[in-house]
């Protein structure tokens, strides 16, 4: 709330209310060429003055028609403080900035109230896929894994709604890409836990269609879609904008796993493996780029097991990751990782305790 000895406003936007302060500090410079002339105990009377007066005020006040009622309203907000609406330019300008100021404003409140609207649905799709994750878990195989086989109907049904929230990102990523860079970054913001989640549930049901028939490889690369590569790098923006992240405490088991293309790796590993099943090392380049991608990958897997970043359904019996673990018990000599940590890890059944309270 400003306060001037003709009358009051309250704006709500922090820009327009440093404009205005900038605006007010230079007129008080100008009527005496001292900050003091607007102490704060004649600021405090103005208060007091204000307090016992009920003011209503229409744009006749004026005295001059205006082209609408955003452009009145601002008059009447500058008026209230002091400032007279006058033809100089610096008055002119002043009115311009923040006519553009309360437009952003205003763009801003609808789109939130249109998006909210849109997210109840969203919410709608979002605890159905939740509940058949959590069926697909109680089942022993699995939310990637149940997707990627598709033997039951649930299986089948859940196409429809990962459709429909797939669509429904990437028109909004779409849309804030087109925007300038503060509406943007304004979007970037306000989605991002939704956007988030969003990536974590479904990215996985993409990447079991990919790998579905065994003939696609490389998913990163040949059939990632770029919505999720712009939701991924906008959630570790923010991520780093909030310094380095304390290690987790253990989570519950029904966690989503943290890297949406974890199940990419494991079909990438599950490859490797059964080119060096077939090849063994001499393979030349191709056995030995197996043998690194495996080595790496046991790494990653182990960093997100400490982190508590993925979820504990990827010990599941028949998960993807448990088959990958299987098979490459029968070349882990071949790669050399018989003392990793993960083969270690494994080994032990430390993973049966996995997230457990």
């Amino acid at each position: 709330m400003l306060c001037s000895e003709m009358d009051s406003t309250c704006v709500e936007d922090p820009d327009v209310v440093s404009i205005l302060f900038r605006k007010w500090i230079e007129l008080a410079h100008k009527a005496s060429d001292q900050l003091e002339s607007l102490s704060v105990d004649e600021y405090g009377k103005m208060v007091e003055y204000l307090k016992s007066r009920v003011i209503c005020q229409g744009s006749s006040i004026l005295g001059r028609p205006m082209a609408n009622s955003m452009q009145a309203g601002i008059a009447l907000q500058l008026q209230s403080i002091g400032i007279s609406l006058d033809q100089k330019q610096s008055t002119i300008s002043l009115a311009t900035e923040l006519e553009k100021k309360q437009k952003f404003s205003s763009f801003r409140k609808r789109s939130a109230l249109e998006q909210s609207r849109k997210l109840q649905e969203i919410k709608m799709k979002m605890a159905y896929l939740e509940w058949y994750k959590k069926d697909s878990r109680n089942k022993g195989r699995g939310y990637y894994d149940s997707y990627k086989i598709q033997s039951t109907t649930a299986d089948i049904e859940i196409a429809k709604y990962k459709k429909f929230l797939t669509n429904y990102w990437k028109d909004l990523v779409e849309e804030a890409e087109s925007k300038s860079q503060k509406e943007s970054l304004f979007f970037r913001t306000m989605f991002l836990y939704g956007g988030t989640n969003y990536r974590r549930m479904v990215e996985p049901l993409d990447i079991a269609e990919f790998y579905r028939d065994g003939k696609n490889r490389d998913y990163k690369k040949q059939g990632r879609s770029p919505h999720y590569v712009l939701l991924e790098k906008w959630q570790k923006e923010d991520a780093a904008g909030k310094g380095k992240m304390k290690k987790k405490e253990k989570k519950p088991v029904d966690m989503m796993t943290e890297d949406s293309c974890f199940w990419a790796d494991v079909e990438e590993a599950l490859f490797a493996v059964r080119l060096l099943k077939q090849k063994g090392s001499g393979g030349g380049g191709e056995s030995s780029e197996a043998k690194n991608r495996l080595v790496e990958f046991q790494r990653y897997v182990m960093e997100q097991i400490e982190n508590y970043a993925v979820d504990s359904e990827i010990f599941l019996r028949e998960s993807s990751f448990m088959v990958w673990w299987k098979e490459f018990q029968e070349i882990v000599a071949i790669v050399g990782s018989g003392s990793s940590s993960l083969v270690e890890y494994m080994k032990s059944g430390m993973y049966l305790s996995y997230g457990s309270p």
